[in-house]
């Protein structure tokens, strides 16, 4: 039986592509009441962010500078 080479390319490329780590990601999100927020500094910026199989993240939202 004859394979494709590019049919056994494509395959061990899929296959690494299963078992490949996922990213981790830290959204970090300022909240100044009245509906105005912000990414805090250092936080990952989740615009145009695709997350795939495997990836992990924290989203954490802290409320600041509100008066009482």
């Amino acid at each position: 039986m004859k394979t494709n080479p590019l049919f056994a390319v494509l395959s061990a490329s899929v296959l690494a592509a299963s078992f490949a780590c996922g990213q981790n990601y830290q959204f970090d999100v300022d909240y100044f009441g009245g509906g105005v927020s912000a990414l805090a500094p250092g936080s990952d910026d989740p615009d145009g962010l695709n997350l795939l199989i495997g990836d992990q993240f924290v989203r954490t939202i802290e409320a600041n500078g509100g008066a009482c």
